[in-house]
C-alpha cells in the first residue's frame, strides 16, 4: 500500500517536470516517459 500511494506521489511529482523536460527537449522524449510511466505501475 505504502508503495502504491509512494508511485503515485512519485506520478503527480513527476509529470510536470516530465511536461517541461519534453517541452525543452522534444517530442522524441516521450516514449522514455511512458516506459518509465508504467514501469511505476508495475
Amino acid at each position: 500500500m505504502v508503495d502504491g500511494i509512494a508511485g503515485a506521489a512519485a506520478c503527480t511529482v513527476y509529470e510536470p517536470l516530465a511536461g517541461a523536460v519534453v517541452e525543452w527537449t522534444g517530442l522524441g522524449f516521450v516514449p522514455l516517459l511512458l516506459v518509465v510511466a508504467i514501469w511505476m505501475w508495475n
